[in-house]
């Protein structure tokens, strides 16, 4: 396994997983950059016992979780910018107001459903990763999915009337 595959493969993942984890483009990029230093100072100790997907968001949810320690503050999130979102195909009301409902929900919840959504790790690595249960990930996962879908709702509403209204059957 080669440090510029790992990089080139996880890079743009991690970025988005750290921007939305953060709120901050700067940092993100700013930890992303730790990320990938670490991924290299402990690829030739790194021993494939699971998914590499799994230990490189390991290790950036490690950095995240040093770097927020260290400075011990809230991070407050800044909307994402424009050309940031649209390039990535989303709407653009909607992923403003995912950034911001994502930063309102508690950190536990936050980090297991980006870990889930944005890294795509099953419910037993991301156990692991944040050392509980199976159970607790996939009831935060859960939780988290309720209070976005919650506050999501009105944007939906705006965005695709037809769709809320008429083609959901828990409306």
């Amino acid at each position: 396994m080669k440090a510029k595959d790992l990089f080139e493969r996880w890079h743009l993942p991690v970025f988005r997983y750290l921007r939305r984890l953060t709120g901050d483009r700067v940092l993100a990029e700013e930890l992303c950059q730790d990320v990938f230093t670490r991924v290299v100072q402990s690829l030739e100790r790194y021993q494939p016992a699971g998914r590499e997907q799994a230990w490189v968001f390991s290790i950036a949810l490690n950095v995240f979780r040093n770097q927020r320690r260290d400075h011990a503050r809230r991070l407050q999130p800044e909307p994402m910018p424009a050309n940031e979102l649209a390039g990535s195909g989303h709407n653009l009301a909607l992923a403003l107001d995912l950034d911001q409902a994502l930063a309102r929900l508690p950190e536990s919840d936050r980090e297991s459903f980006l870990l889930r959504e944005m890294g795509g790790l099953g419910y037993a690595e991301i156990s692991d990763l944040l050392d509980v249960t199976p159970d607790a990930v996939r009831s935060r996962i859960h939780r988290a999915r309720k209070a976005l879908r919650e506050e999501l709702k009105p944007v939906a509403r705006r965005s695709y009337p037809r769709m809320v209204t008429e083609g959901n059957p828990h409306e």
